[in-house]
């Protein structure tokens, strides 16, 4: 997305207001001032969210409000937590979150991981909430399983945007007798959506799931 003179743009609690010469930048973790030339072109990317307020963690944990029981093959939409990344020509001078962030280790003390933590409701269709990623994931599950949240490799998530929205690459999940198995597909979630991020260092590793 590209910030205009004149831009006010608010996405959840992070703030980007442009003027003349001035680019002010807001969220709960911010509070930030800079002198742009009116000729500079300013624009936001989304970004994993793995930067604000520092980098702790490269795993996301996607809690789920409710239990999932799943019995065969099942395609459901949650929502994701994302950062915005704001350029002035090309270069990186902020980086915003939207909501407000919260960690959590996933596994035991000693082997567990550090997680970007978000708890999200399940849907039948596309979330509506431009603060937050739309998520599709699909399950397979062979015998029924229980899964009441989800641990991936979530630093190396590919992002696409369609119509000012973005979306997670679709979430493949193998739940088997004694693991959860997590893997990024690389795919887009819908038609004609376009690539928006991608870390080529990093590797999209499936993640097993043993708590």
């Amino acid at each position: 997305m590209i910030v205009k003179i004149g831009d006010v743009i608010k996405v959840g609690e992070a703030k980007i207001e442009r003027k003349d010469d001035s680019l002010k930048l807001f969220d709960r973790y911010n509070n930030l001032e800079y002198i742009v030339d009116p000729n500079s072109k300013v624009e936001l990317l989304p970004l994993p969210p793995f930067y604000v307020p520092q980098k702790v963690a490269n795993h996301l944990m996607l809690e789920f409000e409710k239990p999932l029981v799943i019995n065969g093959r099942w395609e459901v939409w949650a929502e994701g937590p994302y950062e915005i990344d704001v350029r002035i020509d090309g270069k990186r001078a902020a980086i915003l979150s939207p909501i407000k962030v919260k960690h959590a280790l996933y596994g035991d003390m000693t082997e567990g991981v550090v997680c970007r933590h978000f708890k999200t409701r399940i849907y039948n269709d596309v979330p509506k909430r431009k603060e937050l990623a739309a998520v599709k994931i699909i399950f397979n599950a062979q015998p029924s399983g229980r899964v009441d949240k989800l641990v991936m490799h979530g630093a190396a998530l590919t992002i696409f945007e369609k119509d000012d929205r973005y979306y997670y690459e679709i979430i493949d999940v193998q739940i088997k007798e004694s693991s959860i198995i997590v893997n990024l597909t690389d795919k887009s979630p819908i038609p004609n959506a376009i690539e928006v991020h991608r870390d080529e260092s990093m590797l999209k590793a499936r993640y097993v799931m043993r708590w």
